[in-house]
């Protein structure tokens, strides 16, 4: 509303920042590397800016200090807002069957046979990880909400970023 330009941050292998219509630019090139762990790959993340709102875009499954890594995030911010974009399977995965699941941060790989009890465990892990980061948003007076990834950009401008502009 101020008539300033949005500014892109992208942490990773290689952390980089973009303003206005080269954000767009950045997005197209930019390899979900995921090699370093988040607190990590923020340490190596240009400076971030004071007294704007801060949009954060993530799916959280990550392991890392929560409570530090959201004080990070909102410290000098007008507003933080999560947007915490997860699979659907991620959400609810699909029991009666075998997967391996290897994780993109280490390249890990375990299998394992989806019964009941895996699922209902991954579950109550999920939920409970989940909660860690919204009492973090809560602590840092942040905002979040989860959205599907299946469900598009559009549909998240119409609906749950709604809810995170009226909030900050």
């Amino acid at each position: 509303r101020g008539g300033l330009e949005p500014t892109l941050v992208t942490v990773g292998a290689e952390a980089h920042r973009a303003v206005g219509h080269r954000a767009r630019e950045v997005l197209q090139r930019l390899e979900m590397d995921g090699r370093d762990g988040f607190d990590q790959a923020l340490r190596r993340a240009p400076a971030l800016r004071t007294c704007g709102l801060r949009l954060w875009v993530t799916d959280l499954l990550f392991e890392a200090p929560v409570d530090v890594i959201a004080e990070r995030m909102a410290r000098g911010a007008t507003g933080l807002a999560i947007v915490q974009v997860l699979d659907p399977e991620d959400v609810e995965p699909e029991g009666g069957s075998g997967a391996r699941l290897t994780d993109v941060e280490s390249n890990e790989t375990i299998e394992r046979i989806l019964t009941s009890g895996v699922l209902a465990d991954y579950q109550a892990k999920l939920a409970a990880h989940l909660a860690l980061w919204r009492n973090a948003a809560r602590r840092v007076q942040g905002t979040m909400v989860t959205a599907s990834a299946e469900d598009g950009i559009e549909a998240l401008a119409k609906g749950g970023l709604v809810q995170l502009w009226e909030a900050a």
